[in-house]
């Protein structure tokens, strides 16, 4: 299983834990191989409790608090914003989303655009082909947003209206985060 990345930097951390894991290959690091897989993207009831297909969403702030837990804390750090992550039946993955953070007292909004490739296997979830496209907005202008969404696997569950997806990261270690049928 392929580790996440978190970037660290202070509006990285801010921004990139936003919604799950900065791609190793975006931080410039070498991606681990995931091994390699034939599985096609499921459809319908699936051993993790229903189909993964649709529109999720899920709040910056309790991404954000989820991503740091293990840390202590996010910090004096302060994020809205919608974050919506859609899997589609052909196996397009799609991860979109504005939030704004307050990062000691300053502004900072940011894009999230990821756009991938997923298969599910029983409860695994497996992200392939990962490319970042946002930006953050910070006072000089904006810049590349580092990633969100790397390729790895991870688990999901599925419980009524509710998506929760765990991996595990050597950074910041488990995290558990949660979103919502839209």
């Amino acid at each position: 299983m392929q580790r996440a990345t978190i970037g660290i930097g202070t509006g990285l951390l801010a921004i990139g834990a936003l919604s799950g894991c900065a791609s190793s290959e975006d931080l410039g690091a070498s991606p681990t191989p995931t091994g390699g897989s034939s599985e096609t993207p499921t459809s319908g009831p699936t051993a993790a409790g229903g189909s993964i297909e649709g529109k999720w969403r899920g709040d910056a702030d309790e991404l954000l608090d989820s991503n740091t837990a293990n840390l202590g804390s996010a910090g004096d750090i302060d994020c809205r914003g919608p974050i919506f992550i859609t899997f589609e039946a052909n196996g397009e993955f799609a991860q979109q989303g504005t939030a704004t953070c307050s990062v000691g007292g300053r502004s900072v909004s940011a894009t999230i655009a990821t756009s991938a490739t997923y298969t599910t296997s029983g409860n695994e979830l497996t992200i392939k082909d990962a490319k970042n496209q946002g930006s953050v907005s910070v006072p000089t202008g904006e810049v590349a947003f580092p990633g969100s969404w790397s390729e790895g696997t991870a688990t999901y569950e599925i419980s009524g209206d509710t998506l929760t997806i765990n991996f595990s990261d050597d950074t910041v270690g488990n995290v558990t985060q949660k979103y919502e049928r839209d």
